[in-house]
């Protein structure tokens, strides 16, 4: 069993990725081409930039993620998707709530 007393257990996290200048510009550049990226595409920048793929993928997420934020418009493929029902943003949570609400008879 460990402990955080000799320093491994479940509170140690990876230590955050410090990009470089060139790599953010490399990652800006293909995020502005697309804010989306296959998995093709992914796997070339991951060898040409010396990351791993989780990486890039996690950067694209939060730089999604501000620009929403900072923005406050929705994306456009998350509106089509709504349109199609194949996307909704209501937590378990709600639906079970709205669903086990007590009758008002």
């Amino acid at each position: 069993m460990t402990t955080a007393a000799d320093g491994v257990g479940p509170d140690d996290k990876r230590p955050r990725t410090a990009f470089n200048g060139d790599q953010l510009a490399v990652l800006r550049r293909e995020f502005d081409a697309s804010r989306y990226l296959t998995e093709d595409r992914r796997q070339r920048l991951a060898a040409e930039l010396g990351l791993h793929e989780s990486q890039i993928k996690i950067w694209f997420q939060n730089k999604r993620a501000k620009l929403k934020k900072a923005t406050g418009v929705p994306n456009p493929l998350a509106l089509e998707l709504m349109a199609q029902g194949l996307y909704n943003h209501c937590t378990a949570s709600k639906k079970s709530a709205a669903t086990t609400a007590p009758s008002t008879d």
